[in-house]
């Protein structure tokens, strides 16, 4: 049983071995595969958020140039704003902004003739804006109102709001005056917005001819604020386009503040998806994935990128020619092998079997040999004696063992003349014996005549 086994067993192995080593192979050709792609989606990613980052960065530009009309005219009038926000051609240079505004801080004790005088300014249109009113109505120690508000046609929900009763707009416009740094709202529904996107508000202080340095003085000498205004959906939709996007799907999440511990992504952070990427990959399927924390205007932004769904890296043509190589190759040496060990055992079989058959033969004639009377022996070319029969060893008086291997002499030595014809004459004392040698003598005879 066991030559059968232990050659199939070596094959057995050997199979086992290759199909392991072919899937560790296909295991690294597909990780591979996939870290080279990642590596590719990842910088792909980075170009995008820098790119977005650049955009954003754009309408940070835009925010310094109306704070450093503000300051430089102390006492600019709605027409001048207007004209000034002409002369930048917003629509084409920078799309995706809603709106600029003016925002005036407003005394509570002055707020009816401030009302009034919006009431009657005429700069721009000849009716001015008889239905002005802060919103929303109440009174309060102090107002910010939206004053001056470039274009006013879709925006019109805006014009007169006290952004202190808007708590996103209020925290992101106390950060900037106390900082005097640009600071952005967190996810914020606009007041005008008609649709589903969401809103960022960027804002700037506005403190004058003066340059307060500390926090009590730059609260003491705000005069308002100027901020743009930015439809997420129309600033980061055209992004998309651009060829440095394509194929990717990106999700941004705002975190929260700069410089405070940042908030899990989650749907209650997300303000913007590109078009949805479809349904979540199956098991034959994979989707590149990056994260990239971008920092913008004081908030903590994570940009999260998407690819679309492609064939699992274990399954493209490379990954899968180094499988169906490896399992070809193991099955082929499986099959030599087994086709060796069959061959052996078949050879090993036939071999028992001739051995089998031999010993039986061989004892066949070593019975024949010791059953005949005659005293019988074979020697080989040296003189040496091979074997005898049992009357040989009675008619030289000698053990077999003694005589294998010992020539005519040797044995001769060992026995005396007395025990010679001792020998002999047990061996020729019987007339049937007598007869039975004459007989064989004269067949001998006449068979070498013949």
């Amino acid at each position: 049983m066991t030559p059968n086994l232990r050659p199939q067993s070596v094959a057995l192995i050997a199979l086992a071995a290759g199909v392991a080593a072919t899937l560790l192979a296909w295991h690294v050709t597909g990780r591979s595969l996939r870290l080279e792609t990642s590596a590719e989606f990842a910088n792909r990613s980075q170009l995008a958020a820098s790119v977005l980052e650049r955009r954003i960065q754009r309408y940070v530009d835009l925010l310094y140039n109306l704070d450093a009309f503000a300051n430089h005219e102390e006492h600019f009038t709605r027409r001048e704003f207007h004209d000034f926000v002409a002369g930048l051609d917003l629509g084409t240079r920078l799309p995706g902004v809603q709106a600029v505004e003016f925002i005036r801080r407003v005394e509570g004790r002055r707020l009816q003739p401030f009302a009034a005088m919006v009431r009657g300014d005429r700069s721009i249109l000849p009716q001015g804006y008889p239905t002005f009113a802060v919103k929303p109505p109440g009174e309060r120690d102090e107002y910010w109102v939206i004053d001056y508000l470039e274009p006013i046609a879709g925006n019109e929900n805006a014009f007169g709001l006290d952004i202190r009763s808007r708590p996103g707009a209020l925290q992101a416009a106390e950060r900037s005056r106390d900082s005097g740094q640009p600071t952005m709202t967190g996810r914020y529904r606009l007041a005008q917005e008609k649709g589903a996107s969401y809103g960022l508000v960027m804002y700037l202080p506005v403190y004058g001819a003066q340059q307060p340095r500390t926090i009590e003085e730059r609260r003491e000498l705000l005069v308002g604020f100027v901020n743009v205004v930015l439809r997420v959906d129309d600033v980061l939709s055209p992004m998309m386009t651009d060829p440095v996007s394509a194929g990717l799907h990106i999700r941004v999440h705002d975190r929260g503040e700069a410089g405070l511990p940042p908030q899990p992504a989650s749907d209650a952070t997300a303000f913007y998806g590109s078009q949805a990427p479809g349904d979540e990959p199956s098991l034959l399927e994979w989707r590149p994935r990056q994260h990239q924390d971008v920092a913008v205007a004081g908030r903590q932004w994570q940009l999260e990128f998407t690819g679309d769904a492609a064939w699992s890296p274990w399954l493209v043509p490379a990954a899968l020619l180094v499988l169906c190589s490896g399992l070809l190759v193991s099955f082929m040496l499986y099959g030599i092998l087994s086709a060796i060990a069959r061959t052996r055992s078949e050879a090993l079989a036939l071999a028992q079997r001739a051995t089998r058959e031999l010993r039986t033969q061989l004892s066949f004639s070593n019975q024949l040999l010791e059953a005949i009377p005659n005293p019988v022996f074979f020697k080989d070319a040296g003189g040496r004696y091979l074997g005898c029969n049992r009357a040989f060893e009675e008619y030289v008086g000698v053990a077999r063992e003694q005589i294998i291997g010992k020539t005519v002499f040797d044995i001769a030595r060992r026995t005396s003349p007395t025990a010679r014809r001792s020998s002999t004459r047990r061996c020729w004392s019987s007339r049937a014996r007598r007869s039975t040698s004459r007989a064989w003598r004269t067949r001998a005879t006449a068979r070498a005549a013949t």
